[in-house]
């Protein structure tokens, strides 16, 4: 079978109102999928180490979520092929994807079968790979439609994750539970002293609501998104984790569409940073707070050795403004309400030899002196106009505009500008294929309030795919592209934006 997607009918996209009865409303049945195994043709990249073979079933099911009746959601069921099996660590009692658990240099292959009624297609957010493997919306297949992946894995040790990527209909497949973790090791990081095994915890974060029949409020505001008010962690409500006198290495991901946190811990443990969207820091950072935009990671050093037992601290976000509470935000939950987000129960006494390292990993810093475009950075400014637009332009499959075409292995300056007037809305912009690193942010005087009761928590020292900016905001960031050339993609990951029109391609030649 060769290498890509087969059944590709022509797409049949539903209207926006459609869409939004769905979502309401949930899908009629339960799809038993099959589970009949078949091993990806060795097709895509050139790849070389260890090999773990997968296929990803997308299903239609219900699950007990809340007390009574089932939620309806829809998962990406994970079944082993070929390889170690216990790279593949399911989250027990979570309709989530199980934990993907790689090491630099190994090889994954997938094959991706749709059950879905709408196009699907999986991205693998983070890990720089080819146009082919990226899971890029054009490469969607329709129900019964399957798609092949085979690629080496070149990041850095680091939190990634994996979750769908389909034209319009991103941000309902995520919402309705089709998201899992993708943890990347190497020797470096094997080398210092961080916690591991269960002590090494990736968490991935999503709010939601509820409807009186346990089902899914699927609400898309135009300006703000999907803002729930209650948080599932690995896909449970009222996340508790129970905990030794410990050091944990947490691993943050924002699978929300929307909703922004500003993450402190309830007794005021410190917070030490010591990785990023790319992998870890070169050192650890304390910070007040954390702040976290959908689809950004935080790895945090978590230190409960000197708590009680029987102590319980709260995970919370905190209130913030300046993220358009005034666009239908004020009557309910907003993009920067305040919500708690887990709490970790201290049960159990145990000896911790571990110390906060006072450096971890190696990495360059980029030049900016040394950018092909140092004179003249690329400028990316958002706006809306019944969607949302980059540059005046909204997504169109496959086009690539001028000033959207790069040079491989080059390294350019880009300039994210949201300084968006009245209409005052947070973006949390991704872009595909390699990390990049912050170089400048400013804020417009008329934001600034705001922009002060953000700003201690952005973690811009390390390596990003994600950077969150708010209103009146500018952010210029560093890139080197490459090694791969063809399509790559940039995007809001408000997934919500993203499916109204705030996503483009660019192109390595």
């Amino acid at each position: 079978m060769a290498a890509g997607r087969i059944g590709k009918a022509k797409k049949q996209h539903m209207d926006r109102r459609e869409f939004l009865r769905r979502a309401s409303i949930g899908a009629a049945g339960v799809m038993a999928g099959g589970l009949g195994g078949i091993l990806p043709a060795k097709g895509g990249q050139r790849t070389r180490g260890p090999l773990l073979g997968i296929a990803i079933d997308n299903e239609r099911d219900y699950w007990p979520i809340l007390p009574g009746q089932e939620t309806f959601v829809q998962r990406m069921v994970v079944r082993h092929l070929e390889g170690d099996p216990n790279k593949i660590q399911p989250i027990p009692g979570s309709f989530l994807a199980p934990t993907l658990r790689l090491t630099k240099g190994d090889t994954l292959r997938c094959l991706m079968t749709n059950n879905l009624y709408d196009p699907s297609i999986i991205h693998w957010h983070g890990v720089n790979t080819s146009e082919h493997n990226d899971g890029l919306p054009n490469h969607d297949v329709d129900q019964g439609g399957v798609y092949n992946y085979n690629f080496p894995i070149g990041n850095r040790a680091g939190t990634y994750w994996y979750h769908p990527h389909p034209n319009n209909f991103t941000g309902f497949q995520v919402y309705f539970g089709m998201a899992g973790s993708l943890i990347v090791s190497d020797s470096e990081e094997q080398s210092l002293p961080l916690p591991r095994g269960e002590f090494d915890f990736p968490l991935i974060i999503q709010d939601k609501r509820f409807d009186d029949n346990n089902q899914f409020l699927y609400g898309v505001n135009p300006f703000i998104g999907t803002i729930g008010d209650r948080v599932l962690v690995n896909g449970k409500p009222d996340f508790e984790l129970s905990a030794a006198t410990r050091v944990y290495r947490l691993r943050l991901i924002n699978g929300s569409n929307a909703r922004l946190y500003k993450l402190v811990w309830s007794n005021g443990l410190p917070l030490h940073v010591i990785g990023t969207d790319g992998g870890l820091l070169d050192k650890p950072y304390q910070k007040p707070y954390v702040m976290l935009g959908p689809g950004q990671r935080v790895e945090l050093w978590a230190d409960f050795r000197n708590l009680p037992v029987g102590t319980t601290l709260t995970l919370k976000s905190l209130e913030f403004p300046g993220t358009a509470v005034g666009f239908g935000g004020g009557q309910g939950p907003h993009n920067g309400s305040a919500i708690d987000v887990m709490k970790v129960r201290i049960d159990r006494n145990e000896i911790e030899s571990l110390t906060l390292p006072r450096t971890l990993a190696s990495f360059e810093r980029h030049d900016y002196s040394q950018c092909i475009n140092a004179d003249r950075p690329r400028k990316f400014a958002f706006s809306f106009d019944g969607g949302w637009f980059v540059n005046g332009h909204s997504y169109q499959e496959g086009q690539v505009a001028r000033n959207e075409i790069v040079e491989n292995r080059t390294l350019e300056c880009w300039e994210f500008v949201n300084e968006t007037g009245s209409l005052a809305v947070t973006h949390p912009m991704h872009i595909h294929g390699p990390q990049f690193q912050i170089y400048r942010r400013s804020c417009l005087p008329e934001f600034r309030s705001a922009w002060k009761g953000v700003r201690e928590g952005y973690v811009d020292e390390g390596w990003r795919d994600t950077v969150v900016l708010m209103p009146g905001e500018r952010v210029q960031l560093l890139i080197k592209f490459g090694p791969h050339a063809g399509l790559s993609l940039y995007h809001c990951h408000n997934l919500d934006h993203e499916d109204m029109g705030m996503m483009r391609h660019y192109k390595i030649v």
